[in-house]
């Protein structure tokens, strides 16, 4: 059961089924479920994508290349990850082009993209939508709360989920 999708259809079941059906589930679904329920139906957290990929600054290019290798045996490519430093706040964004050309000895940290796009996740869709608008090259952005233990997520590509396209 993908997170978003269990989001949404427990957001419209009574508390008690709800319990009941979060009992059943595995503990990493139900966690990840829990996360998108904290934000309200129509704000940009509800609709945020939970699965990324995300490194830690300092960690050498060689070091990401070969943890993006392992991984990709058992998920889907990715096209970018993101970069956190030791108390998990986002340091930037690195694509794959930008990676495979960064010298393989470089910290993470000295070959991101800083300039990233982020948002509140509590923060209505609408108004993102609108922010969005006006920006033509933002691929994704980002919820970097600061009370957050850890970067939290990421919305789909260009906001079109945010405006109700799939």
């Amino acid at each position: 059961l993908d997170a978003n999708q269990g989001a949404m259809i427990l957001s419209h079941v009574p508390e008690e089924m709800r319990r009941s059906v979060l009992e059943h589930l595995p503990e990493s679904t139900k966690h990840r479920i829990q996360e998108l329920m904290i934000y309200p139906n129509n704000s940009a957290g509800r609709i945020m994508n939970t699965d990324f990929l995300a490194f830690h600054g300092d960690l050498t290019v060689k070091d990401a290349i070969q943890r993006i290798r392992t991984l990709g045996q058992r998920k889907p490519p990715t096209t970018y990850a993101y970069v956190i430093d030791a108390e998990h706040r986002l340091l930037g964004v690195i694509n794959m082009w930008d990676l495979l050309l960064a010298p393989t000895t470089s910290k993470l940290e000295y070959v991101v993209r800083k300039d990233v796009f982020s948002v509140n996740g509590f923060m209505d869709r609408e108004e993102v939508a609108n922010e969005l608008s006006v920006s033509e090259d933002v691929i994704d952005m980002v919820d970097i709360r600061t009370s957050s233990p850890l970067l939290q997520q990421q919305i789909s590509t260009h906001g079109r989920r945010l405006r109700g396209q799939q």
